[in-house]
């Protein structure tokens, strides 16, 4: 009898230590394919997580919010820049009161505006401008984003900005150009929605540094060239601050974005809180490469 018990308690604390030590080789074959896995259950299912990804039911879903850091870029795209004129102007003399208006332009528009005065109303009126509410133009430059943790990160860079628009009428050409850089200094959050693949936002501040703002006015019959200087001439401020929204993607290495920028200076010399000029940039779209 005490011979039966022995042999039966020797199989089973065999069995124990053989299924202890075939658990602890699993365990140590999961911490080998995924270095900082743990273990846990949900309804009585183990799943093997790790910073980058949790197996559920055969679907990867990664729930890593940074993934890769590739934080500097080329970046190339497409901008646009608007005049807004806040103006306060005498309304019905016998109340006193006053009339304010808000107008938005684009460059040309901009020149038509400032040099009225040598055009008449119905000279004006010929020029191919009138739906022209704001003008397009090309940026390229360096994009970074060095993230600190969690996805949160910096959104800066240094980007070239340059537009070019022309209009005429039978008796004038206008072309006026428009040189400028832009630092951007915003806050960004960046998700790893799947591997490779992740989505971000931004908002922040961004600085215009004016590098020329020209124009050129011919008299087609004459010949005659009349340059403008807005810098000069019109005391227009180089140094503009806006603040802008955005949103955007990144799949592996290609990044697209979109967004806008709003000014918040005045950027005439001569403006007052009623009378002011503002700059805005209402649409970007940007695509980059992240290295």
């Amino acid at each position: 009898m005490k011979t039966s018990i022995l042999i039966i308690s020797s199989f089973l604390l065999s069995t124990a230590a053989f299924a202890k030590g075939s658990t602890t080789n699993n365990n140590n074959e999961e911490t080998q394919q995924h270095p900082n896995a743990f273990k846990y259950t949900i309804s009585q299912k183990p799943i093997v997580a790790n910073s980058q990804a949790t197996n559920l039911n055969e679907f990867d879903f990664y729930a890593g919010p940074q993934g890769e850091n590739r934080w500097i870029g080329a970046s190339f795209g497409y901008t646009t820049k608007q005049i807004c004129y806040i103006f306060n102007v005498p309304g019905d003399v016998a109340t006193g009161e006053e009339i304010d208006g808000r107008k938005r332009i684009g460059l040309t528009n901009m020149v038509l505006l400032s040099e009225i005065n040598n055009f008449s109303e119905d000279e004006a009126s010929k020029f191919s401008r009138s739906p022209k509410k704001l003008s397009n133009g090309l940026s390229i430059g360096l994009f970074l984003a060095p993230e600190i943790a969690y996805g949160i990160g910096i959104q800066t860079g240094i980007y070239y900005d340059l537009m070019m628009e022309n209009t005429k009428s039978e008796d004038y050409e206008i072309s006026v150009k428009d040189h400028s850089l832009s630092i951007p200094l915003r806050l960004q959050y960046r998700y790893e929605l799947f591997e490779d693949f992740s989505l971000f936002a931004y908002t922040g501040p961004s600085f215009d540094i004016g590098m020329g703002l020209t124009a050129e006015v011919k008299n087609v019959h004459s010949g005659q060239k009349t340059d403008i200087n807005y810098y000069k001439n019109w005391d227009i401020r180089r140094l503009n601050v806006l603040y802008g929204v955005g949103i955007g993607f990144r799949y592996k290495g290609l990044q697209f974005r979109i967004g806008g920028d709003w000014g918040l200076k005045n950027m005439a010399y001569e403006g007052d809180k009623k009378n002011k000029m503002l700059i805005h940039k209402p649409l970007q779209l940007a695509i980059s490469y992240q290295f």
